[in-house]
């Protein structure tokens, strides 16, 4: 979750990372203007690279993700034996694997001009790329059908993203859940490239000498 989505510098001695606009954390009201979202004079809503992009936070550790129509036949959850409507992604370090801060496809509805969004539900921007696959979906339905998402899509120079859009996904991960494992090894499979087959070398066909004809010596 709210991967892409604010500006920082990176220093060291010590090794940090600084937030534009405030050194607080907390200090949203500052940091605002720096979200990649907000930037002017041409927003860049990160929704259009991950597919999704922060919405808000479902106070809660306590949701799963439900897996839809779309992941049945998906190479991302080939073997996995997932079923529609299953729930997936219960057990976690931090709780469920789609709880807390959340990401969501919806398209935002306010328009790419100077107007500064915060982000959450009902203020937001950035569309969806065309193509783009819902896979699970998070239980924890929120205003305007917006949950953790899921999704996957493939780019038009033919690289495939995959986002999560849960910030506790990863504590399922690591914890072990059968189901969540398969589909990332799948996705990491997918990017893999094939090793190639190599061509055989040719055995070279021996050519046959002619033996010569004896010319008869006349007598």
């Amino acid at each position: 979750a709210n991967i892409l989505y604010e500006k920082v510098d990176y220093l060291t001695g010590p090794e940090r990372l600084v937030l534009f606009g405030s050194t607080s954390i907390t200090n949203n009201t500052l940091r605002t203007p720096y979200l990649f979202r907000n930037l002017q004079p041409a927003p860049l809503p990160e929704r259009a690279i991950l597919g999704v992009q922060f919405v808000d936070y479902f106070d809660t550790f306590s949701t799963v993700y439900i897996v839809q129509s779309d992941a049945l036949s998906h190479p991302f959850f080939r073997g996995t034996g997932a079923y529609l409507s299953q729930s997936i992604g219960a057990t976690g370090r931090n709780g469920k694997a789609a709880g807390f801060e959340i990401d969501s496809s919806v398209a935002g509805t306010v328009v790419d001009s100077t107007t500064i969004v915060d982000g959450v539900i009902g203020f937001d921007r950035g569309v969806p790329p065309s193509g783009l696959v819902i896979l699970a979906k998070g239980s924890n339905n929120m205003a305007n059908g917006n949950q953790a998402q899921m999704v996957t899509y493939t780019t038009s120079a033919g690289g495939k993203v995959f986002s999560v859009g849960s910030l506790n996904f990863i504590g399922s991960l690591v914890s072990g859940d059968p189901m969540l494992a398969a589909v990332v090894k799948n996705v990491v499979n997918s990017m893999i490239p094939p090793t190639p087959t190599p061509t055989p070398t040719p055995t070279p066909t021996p050519t046959p000498t002619p033996t010569p004809t004896p010319t008869p010596t006349p007598t």
